[in-house]
This record gives structure tokens, sequence and C-alpha cells, in this order.
């Protein structure tokens, strides 16, 4: 479940690193740390994705006999946890690229390599948070059109975490430009209308996928189906508000 407070994933990484951030809105941005935040939030959303699509392919592999359903769960084990290894890997390389210039002072102290090391291990958690609800049944059980399902629902769930984080880095991109007031894009709630547009559309493309994939849900997951987009939708949000986009633009970036 959300907390009311804060994301799981911004907890987790309250629990990885002891701090959220070290986030301090007052800090000032430099255009290299600004472009490193805008590089690691949607690395991040993009991780959760893959993790995903590593434990559908497991299910369905389970589902056929070719892997112990345990493979599935956390801790993943055989090739699963080698995809979800393999997917970390290359979002720890992807951010260190980008954040190689300047780290904001707001991650760790600007320890960049500390702070995606806690945004990476905190991504997991999240997914895994999910995965329990997707996977309520059980991973590799229940009928063909139950194991479908579950693959549609962590297609779809990927999909709108990395549609919404690009809902908000662009708008980010026109709040540090100059062209919206500072906050806008991560308000709560957002109504800055291309952004609050932008959230609806991604909810409207993925809601097919759910309609053609989940003709028969498993009993305990059919409930959740309508609630899931929303939190994934809510949870990157919150991330981004959290700890994500800390700091804000000097003079000189804009």
């Amino acid at each position: 479940m959300t907390s009311p407070v804060m994301g799981i994933r911004t907890f987790a990484l309250v629990l990885l690193l002891g701090t959220v951030g070290s986030t301090v809105r007052g800090a000032t941005l430099t255009s290299a740390e600004s472009r490193c935040q805008l590089v690691l939030g949607p690395q991040t959303d993009l991780l959760g994705a893959r993790q995903a699509t590593c434990l559908a392919r497991c299910d369905r592999k389970a589902h056929a006999g070719k892997v112990p359903a345990t493979n599935c769960l956390s801790p993943s084990a055989g090739a699963t946890a080698a995809c979800i290894a393999t997917a970390e890997e290359g979002a720890r390389r992807r951010i260190g690229e980008a954040c190689a210039a300047d780290c904001p002072e707001c991650y760790a102290g600007a320890d960049c390599a500390t702070f995606a090391s806690g945004a990476i291990g905190a991504t997991g958690v999240v997914v895994q948070g999910l995965a329990a609800d997707i996977f309520c049944d059980g991973a590799g059980t229940g009928s063909p059109a139950n194991v479908r399902c579950r693959g549609a629902a962590a297609q779809a769930l990927a999909k709108v975490a990395t549609a919404t984080g690009r809902c908000i880095v662009a708008c980010t991109t026109r709040e540090r430009r100059g062209t919206l007031v500072a906050g806008t894009c991560i308000a709560d709630p957002i109504v800055e209308p291309r952004t609050a547009g932008c959230f609806k559309a991604v909810a409207r493309r993925t809601a097919p996928l759910l309609d053609r994939g989940c003709s028969d849900p498993a009993t305990c997951l059919g409930p959740t189906l309508p609630q899931l987009v929303a939190r994934v939708q809510r949870q990157i949000v919150t991330d981004y508000r959290s700890f994500i986009l800390c700091g804000s633009p000097s003079g000189s970036f804009l």
C-alpha cells in the first residue's frame, strides 16, 4: 500500500540512505546537476518497468513448468535474478554517466553513486510491492487467462510508470527554462493543464491493455485492477516531489 505521507519508493530510500535524498529545497542547482536529476528520475522509472518485465517473463515460464515459481518471488533466482541485475547495472551506468559532471548537493551530500544505489534498491522494493498485488494468486498458477492478465498488468503499469515520469520531466524542463512557476510540476495535486492532460492521456492509453489482457483476472486481482494505474501515477509523482527534484535552478541556468 502507498503511504499517505510518501510513496513506497521514497520510504524505502529513507531506510536505505537514512534521509530523503538529503532534500534541501533551497539548494541551488547548476545546469549539470539539473541534467543529472532529469536522467536519474526516468532511469529509475525505466528500471522498474524492466524489472516488471523480468517478473512477468518468469511467471510465464513458471506456468509452463520451465522454471520454479520461487524464481519469480523476492528474492528472485536464476534467470530472473540475472535479468533484474542486468537492468540495475544499466540504470547505474546511465545515471553515473549523466551525473559525472556534477551531482546535486541534495543527493546524499553530492554522492551520486550512493544516492543512485539507494534509488535503485528502493525501486526494487516498489516493484516487489506491486508484484505482490499482481501475482496475488501466486506466480505460475491459475489458468492461461490468469497468466495473460498478470503479464498485461505488469506491461501496463510499466508503461504508466515510464510515461508518467516523462510527463513530469517535460513539465520540469519548461519550469527550469522559466516558462512555468517554480514548484508547478510537483504540486499536490498537479493542476498545470499540459501535465494534468499528459497524466490523463497515459491512463487513457493504458486502459485498452488491461481490457484486452484481463478478460479473466484471478479473483484476488480483479477488484484491484482499476486502482493500480492511479496508484502507480501517485507513486511516481511522490517520488519526483520527495527526492528526485530537490533543489532549484541557479540564475545562470535560467
